[in-house]
């Protein structure tokens, strides 16, 4: 079995949090993410995802743009993938739009 770290946790913490439109608990789980590996491009689209849903645009757009600029980390379909997902929030933020939900746009209601 692979070894997880801390931080690996952390980002499915933080992410289920800002989910669950708790920005407090959120924010507890992206620090520990980006404190145990601050070059990962998915640990600053989390941060980015916190300060969107806060409506902290400036913060929500450095954010996004620090995950892009990382991402040569990833394999090229990560990249292609994570790419898209984080410029689509990027392009939110920069216009103060609050983050859609993939349900909400593809018309389904959970």
């Amino acid at each position: 079995p692979r070894k997880v770290e801390q931080w690996q946790v952390a980002q499915k913490l933080a992410a289920f949090h800002i989910d669950q439109g708790d920005p407090t608990n959120a924010e507890t789980w992206v620090e520990t993410a980006l404190e145990g590996a601050p070059d990962n491009p998915f640990n600053h689209y989390l941060s980015g995802l916190l300060q969107h849903s806060v409506e902290n645009w400036d913060k929500a757009v450095a954010a996004y743009e620090k995950s892009l600029a990382l991402s040569g980390n990833f394999r090229a379909e990560e990249k292609a993938y994570m790419g898209n997902l984080v410029q689509s929030a990027l392009d939110q933020a920069k216009n103060k739009q609050p983050l859609e939900d993939e349900d909400e746009e593809q018309g389904t209601v959970q």
